[in-house]
């Protein structure tokens, strides 16, 4: 399973349309479904339930669908802390050094 299989997953679940999640993610439709059928016969279930044409969420896919947002909420979550962290410089380092450079050796080090 990829990232990408997830975004398209929950951009088709959100829109319950191909046609539209593909625009709103600049690809081809064909490469959505593609890449989704891919994701339902790797799973095991299927995700949606195709009416005519319309498509629905199958329980699973339902289930699926929350577990993902949650994992797309940590994955953005993680994301921002990381580039947080860079602009500000933020983060521990830890330093493992002999006592007798403690006092002198250290010190200026750690200035630079």
């Amino acid at each position: 399973m990829t990232f990408l299989q997830i975004l398209y997953f929950l951009k088709v679940s959100e829109t319950l349309n191909y046609h539209r999640a593909a625009e709103e993610l600049h690809v081809s439709q064909p490469s959505i479904s593609r890449t989704l059928k891919l994701l339902e016969q790797e799973i095991g279930v299927p995700l949606f339930i195709k009416k005519g044409r319309t498509i629905g969420l199958s329980k699973e896919g339902l289930f699926f669908k929350q577990r993902m947002e949650q994992l797309s909420f940590q994955f953005n979550k993680a994301l921002h802390e990381v580039q947080t962290a860079g602009a500000l410089g933020a983060g521990n380092i830890n330093l493992g050094f002999i006592a007798s450079l403690a006092y002198h050796y250290v010190p200026e080090m750690v200035r630079l």
